[in-house]
Order: C-alpha cells, then sequence, then structure tokens
C-alpha cells in the first residue's frame, strides 16, 4: 500500500517548500531544509535504499535520517525507489528532491510517524499533474485547499485516539508533500517546524 492511501486510510479511520533549487523564496533552500533536520535529530544519509526501507516498514522503530540531492540521478531514485514505488502516480522526471523521514516511540510507547517531500519536476506540466492526481485520491475527505503564494490542499483529523495531518504545496515546477500521525494535537514536530521554517500552511492549523 503506498504511504498516501496509509494516510487516507488512517485520516478515514479516526509540503511550500518551493523546490530544492529551482523555485523562489527567501524561506527555501538546501540550508533549512538541513535546519529542519537538526532541530528533529535527523540524521543525514545517501543511502536511498535504507530511507525506504524505513518508509515502508522494513526497518525497526527510532529511525530518523533524510537526503536532500540536487543530483537529477539521485532526485529521481527519490521519486521511483521511495514516492512512486508503486507506479500510482506519473511517471516524471524530477531534478532536485529532499526526503525527510522520522519514525520514533514516544515515551508512552506509541509511534509517531512522520515525512515529507519535495520534488522539483522538469516542467510545471508535470508538477500539475503529479498535483493534481495526488489531490484525486482525497476528493472524498474534508479538507481545507485554496490559492495564495502557492496552490495548496491540507486534511487533518483528530480524537482521544490518534492525530493525523497531511499537507500538500504547489508552485511552478515544485511540490512539497507532508504527513505525520500520531495521538496528541502537538505529537507531529517534523511537520510544525518545517511549516515553520519554510513559512507555508501548517495541517495543524485544520485542528479545533
Amino acid at each position: 500500500m503506498n504511504l498516501l492511501k496509509k494516510t487516507a486510510a488512517g485520516i478515514m479511520a479516526l509540503v511550500l517548500l518551493l523546490g530544492v533549487s529551482a523555485c523562489s523564496s527567501k524561506r527555501v533552500s538546501f540550508e533549512n531544509i538541513r535546519d529542519v533536520a537538526e532541530e528533529c535529530g535527523l540524521e543525514e544519509t545517501g543511502d536511498i535504499g535504507r530511507i525506504a526501507k524505513d518508509i515502508y516498514g522494513k526497518q525497526d522503530y527510532n529511525e530518523l535520517v533524510y537526503c536532500v540531492t540536487d543530483k537529477p540521478a539521485e532526485a529521481q531514485q527519490i521519486y521511483d525507489e521511495i514516492y512512486n514505488k508503486s507506479n500510482t502516480y506519473p511517471k516524471a522526471s524530477v531534478k532536485a528532491a529532499a526526503v525527510m523521514y522520522s519514525n520514533v516511540i514516544n515515551g508512552e510507547g506509541k509511534a509517531i510517524s512522520e515525512y515529507a517531500f519535495v520534488f522539483t519536476f522538469n516542467s510545471s506540466r508535470k508538477a500539475e499533474e503529479f498535483y493534481h492526481k495526488t489531490e484525486e485520491g482525497f476528493k472524498i475527505l474534508d479538507r481545507e485547499e485554496g490559492k495564495e503564494k502557492y496552490e495548496y490542499f491540507m486534511i487533518s483529523g483528530h480524537n482521544d485516539q490518534a492525530t493525523t495531518l497531511y499537507g500538500e504545496y504547489l508552485k511552478g515546477k515544485c511540490v512539497v508533500v507532508l504527513s505525520g500521525t500520531g495521538y496528541k494535537k502537538n505529537d507531529c514536530t517534523l511537520v510544525d517546524r518545517f511549516c515553520r521554517e519554510m513559512d507555508i500552511k501548517s495541517p495543524e492549523t485544520l485542528i479545533q
């Protein structure tokens, strides 16, 4: 089951990083990604296969890793082998990418899982195609969407048993995807710090 289906299932059961190299924003850079990673205790790795195993549940808990790259071959590997492993989304060429992944056990022995993906596509048409294809998977769910400095949609779910956050952001050739699942409103530290550092609207704002 791909990542977005897992997130949708979590919500029913109860992302403006404007690119890594091609988008203009004073708040957006490789260094800002690294700053967020450092704040959250993530370890940088070039082993994309390791991150794929983490995200698809083949590793133990307590993994905190990230990778940023402006090398097209590595960026393509992140898109093809991690995000689009199930071929659910359009085939597309990407020239820069970042992935951040945090899966930890909290003090109560419960798992908190978060990820962030950033893709700079080779064309704005492909970025839009990816964004809208992803959005289709959430059509049946209540969500907030809009167009400000960027186009976005966000979803959240919260009750006594779980908190689920999802946000996606599009501008030009660039797309950001954020997701977090936890138990309390403030469990999703990576999503929160990413949004604050990059000055984008957080799906946490939907939680009452």
